[in-house]
């Protein structure tokens, strides 16, 4: 039987230390080991949290979840590699399902799962589960839109429907997000994909540029939207905030290095249409078109509340989407920052190159 790696980068506290810990250590089909890369910000791990069955690899003094994965990597000796965050709580099973799904497709190097919000009672943390641009859409794939997507951008995704999920090959469809606290593959892909691009600090998209990588390589995913972790969102807008605004940091890093990737075609139209959009509106805002100026923003905080009705009027309080709506055009907002931001300093760090050489 193939010998089985859990690994897990650790970097501050985490939102439920006991729970992660017990969660880990009492899945049905135990992990041949469990190795923590630790980077700081919470020593009692070396009291409270050690077990038999734990490594726990000293990295203080490093950042980045990408390192801690590639040290975690460097130090497994499994077979299979599974992947998760220390913000999450896992089902016992959690382990047990990934590795079934491997037995069941023995072709499949690559198993992607779904994380929902393991505090619902916090206002902004159940208001991820509802967004339009939250991660908890992670391996759910809409085979309409990767149709749609296929023919405007003459794009070759491919999806194969299957009673788990979907497999998809060549592009991560713009529908799915793939996230590493809820994630897996066979060792055998590190040795022709590599390890994961150590650039993306603490930014989102590294979890996406691997599996692009991956499918680059020929391989597929599986994605599994039944595969279920839960994840501690962040409860507060400062907090929340600057998460998207990493985010967009890393959008910026991933559409430079994948620039053929949909997911980076779609974000650059996408990003130039809001910012003509909203730079439209701020200017006749200046000029005094106050009626006009407002109109727009009003018009895109419509096109987002009707969105919220469609979809989710049957879930949710009309309180809630009325405000989702809102908290989405912040978010957008945010995030696109976040990727001019990126590219300014890209652009700027290339330029002050270009001058020290010359």
């Amino acid at each position: 039987m193939a010998k089985i790696s859990l690994i897990v980068p650790l970097k501050g506290k985490p939102p439920k230390p006991e729970e992660l810990y017990l969660s880990i250590l009492q899945q049905t089909l135990k992990p041949d080991e469990i190795i923590i890369v630790y980077q700081g910000g919470f020593d009692e791990i070396f009291e409270k949290y050690t077990a038999s069955e734990i490594k726990i690899i000293d990295a203080r003094g490093t950042s980045g979840a990408n390192l801690a994965r590639n040290i975690g990597i460097k130090n497994a000796l499994g077979d299979i590699l599974i992947f998760t965050d220390s913000d999450v709580r896992l089902t016992e099973n959690w382990v047990e399902n990934i590795i079934k799904l491997f037995e069941k497709y023995p072709d499949i190097y690559c198993v992607a799962g779904s994380m929902v919000s393991a505090n619902p009672e916090a206002f902004l943390s159940k208001y991820l589960d509802y967004s339009i641009i939250s991660p908890t859409r992670a391996a759910k794939v809409n085979l309409e839109i990767v149709n749609i997507v296929n023919k405007l951008f003459k794009n070759n995704t491919k999806v194969q429907i299957i009673d788990e999920g979907a497999l998809i090959a060549n592009d991560i469809p713009l529908s799915t997000l793939i996230v590493t606290c809820n994630f897996a593959i066979k060792r055998k892909i590190v040795d022709k994909v590599g390890f994961f691009d150590e650039e993306y600090k603490a930014y989102g998209s590294d979890d996406i540029d691997y599996a692009y990588r991956i499918l680059k390589s020929g391989y597929k995913i599986l994605c599994v939207p039944e595969l279920v972790v839960y994840h501690y969102h962040r409860n507060t807008l400062v907090k929340l905030l600057k998460r998207y605004f990493q985010y967009g940091l890393g959008f910026s890093i991933f559409k430079r290095k994948h620039p053929e990737s949909i997911f980076s075609k779609a974000l650059t139209y996408i990003l130039l249409f809001l910012l003509s959009y909203f730079v439209l509106s701020i200017i006749f805002l200046l000029l005094g078109f106050y009626l006009v100026g407002f109109s727009m923003f009003l018009f895109s905080y419509g096109v987002l509340l009707l969105h919220n009705i469609i979809r989710h009027r049957k879930k949710i309080r009309v309180s809630e989407i009325v405000s989702y709506a809102f908290l989405d055009l912040l978010l957008i907002i945010v995030s696109c920052l976040g990727i001019i931001a990126g590219d300014m300093v890209f652009t700027l760090r290339k330029f002050f190159k270009k001058q020290s050489e010359s």
